[in-house]
């Protein structure tokens, strides 16, 4: 798949009306989301991986130490197609600042291998699962028994806020360690990709009861591509909203 050599940053309400869309989307239309036919007459694959742009990834090496707060991936949709939202969220005084970039869909996505930096393979076994999910599994994916929100106080259990009810997450946040991680990773590669890649996996009460999990994949691309894999990192520890929801649309 071709990269587009056009900007892929959008304006907030650019952003919301896409969040919006996904929040709004019926359940028995949600599997649909995640199909593409390849040609008319082709066959209908399930996509598994969404590529971050070229400008994203050097809006990302070119942070200063300590000024990303967090990567958010925003659930989002439009015409019919799953819209994913990579967003930088940076530390600006006592406000959040974010930037907001739509990823694009990578077909063909057979060919991934085995991710070796994480422990057990569980990376792998998250993008495998989510490709062997049925429709029924996949609509119900995003939906879990949760409350409207979790406060953390310290080493101390979480505080429960508001109604527990069925609801459908609007996002996921990769914390400041790990955002910092991937920065610091990517300054460190001359060709650096980064992919967003879709996986399935075990849920827990409250705190994290959906069985979608997204992975973001950070690799060499090209000439400095690594075959041994000691250039690939993955990065699956991620806070998904609700319950754990922060400031920014969508909360």
């Amino acid at each position: 798949m071709k990269r587009s050599k056009a900007l892929s940053s959008i304006p907030e309400d650019q952003a919301e009306k896409l969040v919006d869309d996904w929040r709004n989307c019926s359940p028995g239309e949600l599997s649909n989301l995640f199909y593409n036919v390849t040609t008319a007459t082709g066959p209908i694959e399930r996509i598994d991986a969404y590529a971050v742009q070229q400008d994203t990834i050097v809006k990302l090496r070119n942070l200063k130490p300590g000024l990303i707060d967090r990567i958010r991936i925003y659930m989002g949709c439009s015409e019919g197609e799953f819209t994913p939202i990579f967003t930088i969220v940076l530390k600006d005084g006592n406000e959040a600042k974010y930037d907001y970039y739509k990823l694009e869909p990578i077909l063909n996505t057979a060919h991934i291998k085995a991710f070796p930096n994480i422990s057990s393979g569980i990376s792998d076994l998250f993008q495998r699962k989510w490709r062997e999910l049925s429709n029924e599994e996949l609509s119900t994916a995003f939906a879990g028994l949760t409350c409207s929100n979790v406060v953390e106080k310290g080493v101390t259990s979480p505080e429960f806020h508001g109604h527990f009810r069925d609801q459908r997450v609007r996002y996921y946040d990769f914390l400041d360690q790990d955002a910092q991680k991937i920065v610091e990773k990517l300054k460190g590669l001359s060709f650096p990709k980064v992919e967003v890649l879709l996986g399935a996996g075990l849920t827990v009460q409250v705190t994290h009861p959906f069985n979608f999990r997204p992975i973001i994949a950070v690799s060499s691309q090209g000439v400095d591509s690594q075959f041994d894999g000691q250039d690939e990192e993955y990065f699956e520890r991620s806070q998904p909203c609700p319950p754990f929801c922060q400031n920014g649309i969508g909360s």
